[in-house]
Parts: structure tokens; sequence; C-alpha cells
């Protein structure tokens, strides 16, 4: 790697690859992740107000589009917009590890009710 690419510590490089909190590549995924979740969430929303309302819209791919260009916004606002996230990056590593376990099952339970939610949907 050093002859190839000029890196002197491999270990390093990977670690600042995977663990930056600022552009590496885990960070990449939450992303993607946090997009899908607001997403889906979105669309379960949108079918059950439609059914609720008894609307009768049809949903067409643009309306998916729409959507996710909506939670890339919203997401964008919330967490990424001027690196917010670097703050809560801060905040969490005060907690301890009884509230990073609490607010980790409530995270996984949150994803499950979404994502039952929008079986239920269906």
């Amino acid at each position: 790697m050093k002859n190839k690419y000029g890196i002197e510590n491999p270990l390093e490089f990977y670690n600042d690859f995977w663990t930056n909190k600022e552009y590496g590549f885990s960070q990449n995924f939450v992303f993607g992740a946090f997009l899908g979740i607001i997403s889906i969430l979105i669309l379960t929303l949108g079918i059950h107000i439609n059914k609720l309302f008894e609307l009768k819209i049809i949903f067409e791919s643009y309306h998916l589009i729409i959507l996710i260009l909506l939670s890339f916004i919203l997401s964008n606002l919330l967490v990424y917009n001027n690196k917010t996230y670097l703050e809560y990056f801060k905040k969490f590593e005060k907690w301890s590890v009884k509230r990073k376990i609490m607010n980790v099952v409530l995270c996984y339970l949150f994803i499950f009710f979404v994502f039952r939610l929008f079986i239920l949907s269906i």
C-alpha cells in the first residue's frame, strides 16, 4: 500500500475509512439507512391517510421519487445540515453504558414499529 497508494499505516487508514465521524463509510451507511427509514415512515403514513380518508390515490412511481426527495430534504435539514450530527456524537459519548443500551433498544423498537406498520398498511 505504501508503494502503490502512499499509505504509511494501513491500519490507521482503514480505521479512518470506517470510523471517521465526518465522512467515513459507516456515516454514509447510516445516512442511507436513516433515509430509508424516513422514506418508509412517510410512505406508510401516506398509505394510512389514503385508507383512512378514502382518498383513492393510486401510488405511482413518481410518488416514490417525490417521497424519497422529501425524505432526503428532511434528513438533511434535521440531522446533516451544518454537520449537526457531530454535536450529537459529543452528547452520545457522555452517556452512560446503561443509557446507550436503552437508546439502542428504543431505536430497534422504533425501526421494528415502522416496518410493522408498513407491512400492516399493505
